[in-house]
Protein backbone atom coordinates (compact mmCIF):
# COMPACT_ATOMS: atom_id res chain seq x y z
CA UNK A 1 0.00 0.00 0.00
CA UNK A 2 1.57 3.50 -1.09
CA UNK A 3 0.76 6.33 1.56
CA UNK A 4 0.92 9.94 -0.47
CA UNK A 5 2.17 12.95 1.57
CA UNK A 6 -0.98 14.96 1.12
CA UNK A 7 -4.48 15.80 3.43
CA UNK A 8 -6.84 14.73 1.27
CA UNK A 9 -5.08 11.20 0.37
CA UNK A 10 -3.66 10.70 4.25
CA UNK A 11 -7.47 10.66 4.86
CA UNK A 12 -8.11 7.98 2.05
CA UNK A 13 -5.13 6.16 3.67
CA UNK A 14 -6.50 6.10 7.02
CA UNK A 15 -10.14 5.11 5.75
CA UNK A 16 -8.59 2.42 4.42
CA UNK A 17 -6.23 1.25 7.38
CA UNK A 18 -9.30 1.57 9.91
CA UNK A 19 -11.58 -0.99 7.34
CA UNK A 20 -9.34 -3.61 6.35
CA UNK A 21 -9.75 -6.48 8.59
CA UNK A 22 -6.38 -7.69 10.01
CA UNK A 23 -5.78 -11.09 11.94
CA UNK A 24 -5.52 -10.30 15.73
CA UNK A 25 -1.91 -10.53 15.33
CA UNK A 26 -1.62 -7.65 13.50
CA UNK A 27 -3.83 -5.33 15.48
CA UNK A 28 -1.10 -3.75 16.97
CA UNK A 29 1.00 -3.15 13.36
CA UNK A 30 -2.32 -1.64 12.17
CA UNK A 31 -2.82 0.79 15.47
CA UNK A 32 1.21 2.07 14.47
CA UNK A 33 0.43 2.58 10.94
CA UNK A 34 -2.96 4.56 12.26
CA UNK A 35 -0.99 6.86 14.25
CA UNK A 36 1.78 6.77 11.84
CA UNK A 37 -0.88 8.67 8.97
CA UNK A 38 -2.00 10.90 11.86
CA UNK A 39 1.02 12.29 12.43
CA UNK A 40 1.52 12.63 8.67
CA UNK A 41 -1.62 15.03 8.18
CA UNK A 42 -0.48 17.94 9.67
CA UNK A 43 2.96 17.39 7.85
CA UNK A 44 1.56 17.02 4.62
CA UNK A 45 -1.09 19.62 4.97
CA UNK A 46 1.87 22.19 6.12
CA UNK A 47 3.89 21.44 3.23
CA UNK A 48 1.50 21.84 0.48
CA UNK A 49 0.06 25.41 2.20
CA UNK A 50 3.76 26.62 2.32
CA UNK A 51 4.35 25.73 -1.73
CA UNK A 52 1.18 26.84 -2.17
CA UNK A 53 2.13 30.40 -0.47
CA UNK A 54 5.50 30.71 -1.97
CA UNK A 55 3.98 30.36 -5.49
CA UNK A 56 1.59 33.14 -4.07
CA UNK A 57 4.27 35.33 -2.96
CA UNK A 58 4.61 38.11 -5.00
CA UNK A 59 8.41 39.49 -4.27
CA UNK A 60 7.91 42.73 -5.91
CA UNK A 61 4.19 42.80 -3.60
CA UNK A 62 4.13 46.45 -1.46
CA UNK A 63 7.42 47.78 -3.36
CA UNK A 64 7.60 51.50 -4.83
CA UNK A 65 6.61 52.23 -8.63
CA UNK A 66 10.42 52.53 -9.28
CA UNK A 67 11.32 49.44 -8.39
CA UNK A 68 8.09 47.57 -10.63
CA UNK A 69 9.31 50.33 -13.49
CA UNK A 70 12.66 48.55 -12.97
CA UNK A 71 11.68 45.02 -13.25
CA UNK A 72 9.56 46.09 -16.57
CA UNK A 73 13.13 47.37 -17.74
CA UNK A 74 14.68 44.40 -16.68
CA UNK A 75 11.87 41.77 -18.00
CA UNK A 76 11.78 43.86 -21.69
CA UNK A 77 15.58 42.95 -22.49
CA UNK A 78 16.04 40.06 -24.46
CA UNK A 79 17.93 37.84 -21.56
CA UNK A 80 15.30 38.12 -19.45
CA UNK A 81 12.29 38.26 -21.88
CA UNK A 82 9.10 36.74 -20.27
CA UNK A 83 10.34 36.57 -16.60
CA UNK A 84 7.97 36.46 -14.06
CA UNK A 85 8.07 38.13 -10.85
CA UNK A 86 8.57 35.32 -8.42
CA UNK A 87 11.30 34.84 -10.62
CA UNK A 88 13.32 37.09 -8.80
CA UNK A 89 13.85 34.45 -5.75
CA UNK A 90 14.78 31.78 -7.90
CA UNK A 91 17.03 33.18 -10.92
CA UNK A 92 19.95 35.55 -9.46
CA UNK A 93 20.53 37.05 -12.29
CA UNK A 94 17.62 38.66 -13.16
CA UNK A 95 17.35 39.91 -9.61
CA UNK A 96 21.06 41.44 -9.87
CA UNK A 97 20.04 42.86 -12.58
CA UNK A 98 16.68 44.75 -11.40
CA UNK A 99 18.20 45.76 -8.36
CA UNK A 100 21.50 47.37 -10.42
CA UNK A 101 18.36 49.65 -11.64
CA UNK A 102 16.90 50.38 -8.42
CA UNK A 103 20.26 51.70 -7.10
CA UNK A 104 20.37 53.66 -10.01
CA UNK A 105 17.02 55.30 -10.37
CA UNK A 106 15.39 55.36 -6.96
CA UNK A 107 16.32 57.04 -3.79
CA UNK A 108 17.37 55.39 -0.90
CA UNK A 109 14.49 54.85 1.11
CA UNK A 110 13.17 52.82 -2.11
CA UNK A 111 16.20 51.04 -2.29
CA UNK A 112 16.07 49.71 1.54
CA UNK A 113 12.35 49.09 0.90
CA UNK A 114 12.78 46.76 -1.97
CA UNK A 115 15.62 45.16 -0.22
CA UNK A 116 13.50 44.13 2.91
CA UNK A 117 10.42 42.86 0.85
CA UNK A 118 12.39 40.74 -1.58
CA UNK A 119 14.51 39.66 1.05
CA UNK A 120 11.20 38.71 3.41
CA UNK A 121 9.20 37.54 0.42
CA UNK A 122 12.06 34.90 -0.67
CA UNK A 123 12.97 33.99 2.84
CA UNK A 124 16.69 34.54 2.71
CA UNK A 125 19.27 34.51 5.77
CA UNK A 126 19.26 37.58 7.21
CA UNK A 127 22.52 39.13 8.70
CA UNK A 128 22.38 39.45 12.60
CA UNK A 129 25.73 39.56 14.16
CA UNK A 130 24.36 41.68 17.59
CA UNK A 131 24.91 39.20 19.82
CA UNK A 132 28.74 38.79 18.89
CA UNK A 133 28.70 42.32 19.11
CA UNK A 134 27.28 42.98 22.53
CA UNK A 135 29.21 40.02 23.96
CA UNK A 136 33.05 40.95 22.18
CA UNK A 137 32.15 44.16 23.74
CA UNK A 138 31.38 43.18 27.07
CA UNK A 139 34.70 40.60 27.39
CA UNK A 140 37.25 43.21 26.21
CA UNK A 141 35.68 45.96 28.41
CA UNK A 142 35.47 43.58 31.51
CA UNK A 143 39.50 42.88 31.06
CA UNK A 144 40.28 46.35 30.62
CA UNK A 145 38.01 47.84 33.54
CA UNK A 146 40.11 44.50 35.65
CA UNK A 147 43.51 45.76 34.99
CA UNK A 148 42.41 49.35 35.29
CA UNK A 149 41.22 48.85 38.74
CA UNK A 150 44.30 46.67 39.67
CA UNK A 151 46.62 49.35 39.06
CA UNK A 152 43.77 52.07 40.97
CA UNK A 153 44.25 49.65 43.85
CA UNK A 154 47.70 49.09 43.62
CA UNK A 155 47.85 53.28 43.85
CA UNK A 156 45.42 53.48 46.91
CA UNK A 157 47.41 50.87 48.86
CA UNK A 158 50.36 52.59 47.94
CA UNK A 159 52.41 50.02 46.57
CA UNK A 160 53.00 52.65 43.54
CA UNK A 161 52.94 56.37 44.29
CA UNK A 162 50.30 58.00 42.11
CA UNK A 163 51.90 60.05 38.87
CA UNK A 164 51.01 62.02 35.43
CA UNK A 165 50.25 58.38 33.98
CA UNK A 166 47.77 57.82 36.66
CA UNK A 167 46.09 61.44 36.03
CA UNK A 168 46.13 60.54 31.85
CA UNK A 169 44.49 56.60 31.89
CA UNK A 170 42.51 58.45 34.65
CA UNK A 171 41.04 60.64 32.14
CA UNK A 172 41.21 57.77 29.43
CA UNK A 173 38.49 55.50 31.51
CA UNK A 174 35.22 57.79 30.99
CA UNK A 175 35.76 57.53 27.02
CA UNK A 176 36.52 53.84 27.09
CA UNK A 177 33.31 53.34 29.20
CA UNK A 178 31.39 55.87 26.99
CA UNK A 179 32.38 53.54 23.92
CA UNK A 180 31.23 50.64 25.22
CA UNK A 181 27.94 51.97 26.48
CA UNK A 182 27.77 53.18 22.77
CA UNK A 183 28.88 49.35 21.39
CA UNK A 184 25.65 47.61 23.61
CA UNK A 185 23.45 50.75 22.30
CA UNK A 186 24.53 50.64 18.92
CA UNK A 187 23.17 47.38 18.55
CA UNK A 188 19.79 48.09 19.62
CA UNK A 189 19.78 50.95 16.74
CA UNK A 190 20.60 48.26 14.11
CA UNK A 191 24.37 47.62 14.22
CA UNK A 192 24.67 43.98 13.01
CA UNK A 193 21.48 44.04 11.00
CA UNK A 194 21.94 44.62 6.92
CA UNK A 195 20.51 48.65 7.14
CA UNK A 196 16.83 47.42 5.04
CA UNK A 197 15.34 45.69 8.28
CA UNK A 198 16.63 48.64 10.37
CA UNK A 199 13.14 52.11 11.04
CA UNK A 200 14.44 55.16 9.52
CA UNK A 201 14.31 56.62 13.16
CA UNK A 202 16.92 54.07 13.89
CA UNK A 203 19.40 54.88 10.86
CA UNK A 204 19.81 58.24 12.57
CA UNK A 205 20.61 57.64 15.92
CA UNK A 206 22.59 54.79 14.82
CA UNK A 207 24.68 57.56 12.69
CA UNK A 208 24.67 59.72 15.45
CA UNK A 209 26.17 57.20 18.22
CA UNK A 210 28.75 56.34 15.66
CA UNK A 211 29.61 60.24 15.45
CA UNK A 212 30.39 60.12 19.08
CA UNK A 213 32.22 56.84 18.89
CA UNK A 214 34.65 58.30 16.64
CA UNK A 215 35.10 61.70 18.69
CA UNK A 216 35.39 58.77 21.89
CA UNK A 217 38.12 56.36 20.37
CA UNK A 218 40.36 59.09 18.54
CA UNK A 219 40.50 60.45 22.43
CA UNK A 220 40.68 57.42 24.54
CA UNK A 221 43.79 56.34 21.96
CA UNK A 222 45.59 59.53 22.10
CA UNK A 223 45.69 59.62 26.07
CA UNK A 224 46.26 55.92 26.34
CA UNK A 225 49.52 56.93 24.62
CA UNK A 226 50.34 60.55 26.54
CA UNK A 227 49.81 57.75 29.74
CA UNK A 228 52.39 55.19 28.06
CA UNK A 229 54.71 57.79 27.31
CA UNK A 230 54.24 59.88 30.81
CA UNK A 231 54.86 56.42 32.00
CA UNK A 232 58.61 56.10 30.08
CA UNK A 233 59.24 59.40 31.68
CA UNK A 234 58.91 58.12 35.29
CA UNK A 235 61.03 54.74 35.23
CA UNK A 236 64.07 55.99 32.29
CA UNK A 237 66.72 58.51 33.38
CA UNK A 238 68.56 58.58 30.41
CA UNK A 239 68.89 62.25 29.17
CA UNK A 240 68.71 61.44 25.38
CA UNK A 241 65.52 58.88 25.94
CA UNK A 242 63.57 61.84 27.68
CA UNK A 243 63.68 64.10 25.43
CA UNK A 244 62.61 61.32 22.32
CA UNK A 245 59.87 61.02 24.66
CA UNK A 246 58.79 64.44 24.78
CA UNK A 247 59.20 65.04 21.40
CA UNK A 248 57.33 61.89 20.98
CA UNK A 249 54.64 63.21 23.28
CA UNK A 250 54.53 66.70 21.24
CA UNK A 251 53.87 65.01 17.94
CA UNK A 252 50.84 62.97 19.73
CA UNK A 253 49.55 66.52 21.06
CA UNK A 254 49.54 67.88 17.60
CA UNK A 255 47.84 64.86 15.62
CA UNK A 256 45.16 64.30 18.05
CA UNK A 257 43.77 67.62 17.63
CA UNK A 258 43.97 67.62 13.94
CA UNK A 259 42.52 64.08 13.28
CA UNK A 260 39.38 65.82 16.06
CA UNK A 261 39.04 68.76 13.71
CA UNK A 262 38.72 66.67 10.32
CA UNK A 263 35.91 64.25 11.99
CA UNK A 264 34.28 67.46 12.61
CA UNK A 265 35.03 69.40 8.90
CA UNK A 266 34.10 66.13 7.81
CA UNK A 267 30.57 67.06 6.74
CA UNK A 268 29.75 70.40 6.58
CA UNK A 269 26.85 71.47 7.68
CA UNK A 270 27.46 68.60 10.62
CA UNK A 271 24.11 67.04 10.70
CA UNK A 272 25.05 65.61 7.43
CA UNK A 273 26.66 63.11 9.03
CA UNK A 274 23.60 61.53 10.31
CA UNK A 275 20.99 63.05 8.35
CA UNK A 276 22.29 62.82 4.53
CA UNK A 277 22.13 59.38 4.44
CA UNK A 278 18.75 59.26 2.49
CA UNK A 279 20.59 61.58 -0.33
CA UNK A 280 22.22 60.14 -3.00
CA UNK A 281 24.00 63.39 -4.07
CA UNK A 282 24.13 65.64 -0.15
CA UNK A 283 24.25 69.16 -1.08
CA UNK A 284 27.02 70.33 1.39
CA UNK A 285 31.07 69.74 1.72
CA UNK A 286 32.31 66.29 2.67
CA UNK A 287 35.67 64.77 2.84
CA UNK A 288 37.16 61.42 1.70
CA UNK A 289 36.17 59.59 5.55
CA UNK A 290 38.06 57.01 3.80
CA UNK A 291 41.45 58.90 3.41
CA UNK A 292 40.68 60.44 6.79
CA UNK A 293 40.53 57.24 8.58
CA UNK A 294 43.22 55.25 6.71
CA UNK A 295 45.88 58.03 7.75
CA UNK A 296 44.86 58.01 11.21
CA UNK A 297 45.18 54.23 11.37
CA UNK A 298 48.22 54.01 9.53
CA UNK A 299 50.25 56.62 11.78
CA UNK A 300 48.44 54.92 14.52
CA UNK A 301 50.62 51.86 13.72
CA UNK A 302 53.60 53.12 13.19
CA UNK A 303 53.40 55.07 16.60
CA UNK A 304 52.64 51.86 18.05
CA UNK A 305 55.99 50.45 16.38
CA UNK A 306 57.92 53.12 17.61
CA UNK A 307 56.29 53.37 21.10
CA UNK A 308 57.37 49.04 21.36
CA UNK A 309 60.23 49.91 20.34
CA UNK A 310 61.55 52.81 22.92
CA UNK A 311 61.82 51.31 26.05
CA UNK A 312 63.50 47.99 24.65
CA UNK A 313 66.53 50.41 24.03
CA UNK A 314 66.37 51.21 27.82
CA UNK A 315 65.24 47.62 29.11
CA UNK A 316 68.08 46.02 27.37
CA UNK A 317 70.65 48.21 29.65
CA UNK A 318 69.29 47.95 32.79
CA UNK A 319 71.01 46.23 35.37
CA UNK A 320 68.90 43.06 36.28
CA UNK A 321 69.61 39.12 35.83
CA UNK A 322 68.82 38.03 32.11
CA UNK A 323 65.70 35.87 33.57
CA UNK A 324 63.84 38.93 35.07
CA UNK A 325 65.27 41.27 32.04
CA UNK A 326 63.28 38.21 29.69
CA UNK A 327 60.18 38.94 31.92
CA UNK A 328 60.20 42.56 31.89
CA UNK A 329 60.64 43.00 27.99
CA UNK A 330 58.26 40.30 27.42
CA UNK A 331 55.64 42.41 29.56
CA UNK A 332 56.33 45.72 27.69
CA UNK A 333 56.26 43.70 24.27
CA UNK A 334 52.70 43.27 25.03
CA UNK A 335 52.83 46.30 22.99
CA UNK A 336 53.24 44.32 19.58
CA UNK A 337 49.75 43.18 20.25
CA UNK A 338 48.04 46.42 20.04
CA UNK A 339 50.05 46.96 16.98
CA UNK A 340 48.45 43.76 15.42
CA UNK A 341 44.88 45.27 16.28
CA UNK A 342 45.49 48.60 14.93
CA UNK A 343 46.80 46.98 11.69
CA UNK A 344 43.87 44.76 11.10
CA UNK A 345 41.53 47.65 12.17
CA UNK A 346 42.54 49.19 8.68
CA UNK A 347 40.78 47.04 6.38
CA UNK A 348 37.38 47.05 8.28
CA UNK A 349 37.94 51.18 8.02
CA UNK A 350 37.88 50.71 4.57
CA UNK A 351 34.86 48.68 4.77
CA UNK A 352 33.00 51.07 6.44
CA UNK A 353 34.01 54.23 5.04
CA UNK A 354 32.47 53.43 1.78
CA UNK A 355 30.22 50.87 2.74
CA UNK A 356 26.09 51.70 1.60
CA UNK A 357 24.94 48.81 4.18
CA UNK A 358 26.50 50.67 7.03
CA UNK A 359 24.49 48.86 9.87
CA UNK A 360 26.27 45.45 8.70
CA UNK A 361 29.34 46.83 7.54
CA UNK A 362 30.34 48.62 10.95
CA UNK A 363 30.80 45.86 13.04
CA UNK A 364 34.66 45.18 12.54
CA UNK A 365 35.38 48.91 12.90
CA UNK A 366 33.56 49.08 15.87
CA UNK A 367 34.96 45.68 17.56
CA UNK A 368 38.10 46.51 16.49
CA UNK A 369 38.20 50.31 17.38
CA UNK A 370 36.59 48.80 21.39
CA UNK A 371 40.06 46.04 20.89
CA UNK A 372 42.27 48.75 20.21
CA UNK A 373 41.56 50.90 22.80
CA UNK A 374 41.07 48.38 25.59
CA UNK A 375 44.07 46.50 24.98
CA UNK A 376 45.99 50.30 24.98
CA UNK A 377 44.47 50.82 28.87
CA UNK A 378 45.38 47.36 29.63
CA UNK A 379 48.93 47.61 27.96
CA UNK A 380 49.21 51.13 30.05
CA UNK A 381 47.96 49.24 33.30
CA UNK A 382 50.42 46.09 32.70
CA UNK A 383 52.71 47.16 35.33
CA UNK A 384 50.56 48.34 38.32
CA UNK A 385 48.58 45.36 37.69
CA UNK A 386 51.55 42.96 37.66
CA UNK A 387 52.57 44.87 40.85
CA UNK A 388 49.58 44.55 42.36
CA UNK A 389 49.18 41.01 41.60
CA UNK A 390 53.17 40.27 43.10
CA UNK A 391 52.71 41.68 46.28
CA UNK A 392 49.41 40.62 46.75
CA UNK A 393 50.69 37.20 46.68
CA UNK A 394 53.66 37.79 48.65
CA UNK A 395 51.43 39.87 51.54
CA UNK A 396 48.94 36.68 51.44
CA UNK A 397 52.22 33.93 51.79
CA UNK A 398 53.75 36.17 54.45
CA UNK A 399 50.50 35.72 56.03
CA UNK A 400 49.93 40.03 55.44
CA UNK A 401 53.08 40.63 56.78
CA UNK A 402 54.39 43.72 55.22
CA UNK A 403 57.21 42.87 52.33
CA UNK A 404 57.94 46.50 51.16
CA UNK A 405 61.78 45.99 53.13
CA UNK A 406 62.46 42.91 51.37
CA UNK A 407 60.50 44.32 47.87
CA UNK A 408 63.71 44.33 45.40
CA UNK A 409 62.91 47.19 43.10
CA UNK A 410 63.48 47.39 39.40
CA UNK A 411 62.62 50.94 38.36
CA UNK A 412 63.59 53.13 40.83
CA UNK A 413 62.98 57.42 39.43
CA UNK A 414 66.72 58.84 40.34
CA UNK A 415 66.60 62.85 40.86
CA UNK A 416 70.41 64.49 39.79
CA UNK A 417 71.55 67.45 42.55
CA UNK A 418 73.94 70.30 42.90
CA UNK A 419 75.91 70.00 45.83
CA UNK A 420 77.73 73.10 46.59
CA UNK A 421 81.39 72.22 48.30
CA UNK A 422 83.28 74.27 50.50
CA UNK A 423 85.46 75.73 47.89
CA UNK A 424 82.45 76.75 46.15
CA UNK A 425 83.46 74.20 43.47
CA UNK A 426 80.14 72.36 41.83
CA UNK A 427 80.28 68.71 41.89
CA UNK A 428 77.21 66.61 40.30
CA UNK A 429 76.01 64.03 42.95
CA UNK A 430 73.63 61.04 42.18
CA UNK A 431 71.10 61.07 45.04
CA UNK A 432 68.72 58.34 44.96
CA UNK A 433 65.38 58.33 46.43
CA UNK A 434 62.87 55.83 45.68
CA UNK A 435 60.01 57.81 45.64
CA UNK A 436 58.61 56.04 42.46
CA UNK A 437 58.45 51.87 43.08
CA UNK A 438 56.76 51.36 39.80
CA UNK A 439 57.85 47.54 39.52
CA UNK A 440 59.37 45.08 41.49
CA UNK A 441 61.66 41.78 40.66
Amino acid sequence: MMIVLQGTNLCFVLFCLDNVSLPNATMLVRRVLYAFALCLIPAGGLAQTHELDRRAVDPLAGTSECARTCFTKTNDTEAFQGSQTDDLCQYKPLYHSVEVCVKHDCNFTEILDFKKRTSRACDWPITDRRQEIRISCLTIGILAMVFFTMRAISKIIGFVPYGHDDSLILATLPFIIAFNIFCQVLTSKGLGLDIWFVEEDDIRTFLILIFASELSYAIALALVKLSILAFFLRIFPDQKFRTIVRWTTIFILFMCPLYLALILAQRRPLDLFWNGWKNKNPQGVILSGNLIGITHGAWNVALDIWMMILPMTQLLKIGIKLKKKIGVIAMFGVGLFLTIVSSVRIPSLIVFSTSRNITADSVGIIIWSNIEICVGMMVACMPGARQFVRDTILRVKRGNESDGSSAENIFIERTIETIQTDADETAMSSIVRPEEVLLSK
